[in-house]
């Protein structure tokens, strides 16, 4: 089954579209850059265990989110 028609990131078309990328590794991404820097003001080190619980990173990522996922 082909759901999409490629797995290559819609924002800067190199990287396999994966949630590390969407969110802490895409140069391209807005929500990238705003998750990082959410990041580094908490004092969070960031990627995917540390973020995904943090409840403060979880807000910024839902109120930037602007792509379907």
């Amino acid at each position: 089954m082909k759901v999409v028609e490629s797995d290559k990131c819609p924002e800067c078309s190199t990287a396999v579209d994966t949630v590390e990328h969407f969110l802490l590794q895409c140069s391209k991404s807005d929500l990238c850059k705003v998750v990082l820097t959410a990041c580094s003001q908490l004092k969070i080190t960031p990627d995917i265990e540390n973020f995904l619980t943090n409840v403060k990173v979880i807000d910024v990522i839902f109120r930037n989110i602007s792509r379907k996922i």
